[in-house]
């Protein structure tokens, strides 16, 4: 037995020698016979494919465990995206910085996540991966796992983004994700987050008749008092696209007594560390960033053969040049509540006019009859006392309800847009929601998803890219 170890060790030994012995051209040599160029580009791309072989071959011939290919992602970003886990560990084991970013400020983290690898995800959290890096559009792990609902990947980066966790669930409930959003309170997200424009999570989920959703925040202790950069609230934001269901909710939750603080479901995980989110603002976040970049526009994550599918050095293509906002519509009710004394409603009319309604009356020259008068006082955020009256009102003809907010312009149903594309010029007018082509591209479906007074918000179906297109100086 002895003899017989002694001859396993001394052929190990002799095969240890001449692997130390072999040159660096020899070992590309080897790389020439799977048809592979000792290059960058061939390195991320049997990273992408796990191909284990070529990869020991790689750094074997001593190659730069970090180095980028000519579209911007290393080795480590490519096998993430891909799924590789061999892969992962081998190069995590050979030196792999499982924080450096590619060209665009991806990292492996951020691949695992919007592809959903949790198994990778998890690996690379346990090697230290820094799950608050942002890449140069401002998105972490925790968003592009958001974006694409991919709710075991939240799971475990709520645990340890403690500070992502607000925008995190502006991003969920804007497109409907409730898993996302249930992960993200129950780890402890603040309901009423801010947008750059003040918007909540709330709002956005209102204003896309998301009826579960809206429940879920309420019941965490969402404050449906509260108003966004413009004046509007959730409840006008749902009555202002014909939201019934979601306008009753809202209208009939108990306003937020002002010192009640809103609650979030308890932390969970195992971080231990665990803190109250910092604040309700989200003060680095532009709307148009919840509907854009990383995860919403290119899909930056998506590789083939290693390379990635956008975020290319040249930006994402514009609309501008093929597609003209000419007009903005958003139909508004002529009047405005300037007060509420007792069972009276105080409204001034476009054109100057004052006059008094109560329940039962008809507004003069409108459709729509009186149901509720309402005193409110609530608090906003601050704690600052908000005077947020109402009259709530019903059209005659449709049944429709809205409420009138004191100071606070009311939108009926039906906002459109006019659309023009040059250089022939045709027009075309566009519903919120509504789906529409354009001429010189009848391959693709595009939809506008938001109408604001000076913007309007459109997605390409195929791929979710998303512009926000100004309305247009040209009159």
């Amino acid at each position: 037995m002895t003899n017989r170890w002694t001859a396993v060790l001394c052929l190990v030994g002799c095969v240890l020698i001449a692997g130390c012995s072999r040159s660096k051209n020899e070992v590309i040599q080897d790389l020439q016979r799977l048809n592979l160029k000792f290059t960058t580009e061939d390195y991320v791309r049997s990273a992408g494919l796990g191909d284990m072989k070529a990869l020991g071959l790689f750094l074997e011939a001593g190659i730069d465990p970090n180095a980028l290919n000519s579209d911007g992602i290393t080795a480590l970003i490519a096998a993430a995206a891909h799924g590789r886990m061999a892969a992962v560990k081998f190069l995590l084991d050979h030196n792999a910085d499982p924080n450096a970013a590619g060209k665009s400020g991806q990292t492996p983290l951020m691949a695992a996540a919007e592809n959903n690898h949790a198994d990778i995800l998890q690996w690379l959290l346990d090697r230290r991966a820094n799950p608050a890096a942002k890449d140069h559009n401002g998105w972490t792990a925790l968003l592009k796992a958001v974006y694409r609902n991919n709710v075991t990947c939240v799971q475990l980066l709520a645990e340890r983004d403690r500070q992502g966790l607000g925008r995190g669930l502006l991003v969920a409930s804007l497109l409907g994700f409730k898993d996302a959003v249930k992960t993200l309170l129950d780890n402890g997200a603040e309901a009423d987050a801010r947008s750059e424009d003040r918007r909540t999570p709330l709002m956005l989920a209102a204003s896309k008749g998301n009826k579960e959703i809206v429940k879920m925040l309420l019941d965490a202790g969402a404050d449906p008092a509260l108003t966004d950069r413009t004046g509007e609230t959730a409840e006008s934001l749902a009555n202002a696209q014909g939201f019934a269901e979601v306008t009753t909710m809202l209208r009939d939750a108990p306003p937020l007594a002002a010192d009640q603080k809103p609650k979030t479901s308890p932390a969970q995980g195992n971080n231990n560390n665990t803190q109250a989110v910092a604040s309700n603002e989200i003060a680095d976040i532009a709307d148009q960033e919840l509907l854009s970049e990383a995860g919403p526009g290119r899909s930056p994550g998506r590789l083939a053969n290693g390379s990635p599918a956008g975020n290319t050095p040249g930006g994402r293509p514009s609309l501008r040049n093929v597609v003209t906002v000419t007009e903005i519509h958003e139909n508004f009710l002529p009047v405005t509540l300037t007060d509420v004394q007792g069972r009276k409603a105080h409204l001034r009319s476009r054109d100057g006019g004052q006059f008094t309604v109560s329940v039962g009356d008809q507004l003069p020259g409108l459709n729509y009859e009186v149901i509720g008068v309402e005193t409110r006082n609530v608090s906003d955020k601050d704690g600052n006392p908000v005077d947020a009256s109402r009259v709530k009102l019903r059209q005659a003809t449709t049944g429709e309800t809205l409420s009138l907010i004191k100071g606070i312009p009311a939108r009926e149903k039906g906002s459109f847009v006019t659309l023009r594309f040059p250089p022939q010029g045709e027009t075309i007018q566009v519903g919120l929601d509504q789906e529409f082509k354009i001429p010189d591209d009848p391959a693709h479906t595009y939809k506008v998803i938001d109408i604001r007074p000076e913007q309007v918000i459109v997605r390409r179906v195929e791929d979710g890219q998303v512009w926000t297109l100004e309305r247009s100086v040209e009159r």
